[in-house]
């Protein structure tokens, strides 16, 4: 996140919200393809699926003043994730037109 303001030094950031979100990947299940043939794939790879929105669902206010601020977000695992497919996605946007200024993908090391 810091990232963004040093690079856009001259950026507005008084309104921009930070988005916290896991998501799996490698999730093999049934899928409908109606431009495939057969249109029923039975294996089909699931990427990027959203598991869960660790902030709200439109992310919570952050400031790039000085006293920058760190936070921690916790979530406890499903049983039916695979923690070796999950990663951490954060991104910000602007609070009021919604776009997306910079975003981060981490994966999960245990």
């Amino acid at each position: 996140i810091n990232t963004y303001s040093e690079k856009y030094p001259n950026a507005n950031t008084d309104n921009v919200n930070i988005n916290v979100v896991l998501s799996e990947s490698h999730i093999i299940s049934y899928q409908t393809d109606y431009d495939a043939e057969p249109s029923d794939i039975p294996d089909y790879e699931h990427n990027h699926v959203l598991r869960a929105s660790i902030t709200s669902s439109w992310g919570l206010p952050i400031s790039f003043d000085e006293n920058v601020s760190h936070s921690s977000y916790c979530i406890e695992k499903e049983s039916d994730w695979n923690k070796d497919n999950l990663s951490v996605i954060a991104f910000i946007s602007d609070a009021e037109t919604f776009e997306v200024l910079q975003a981060e993908e981490v994966y999960i090391i245990e």
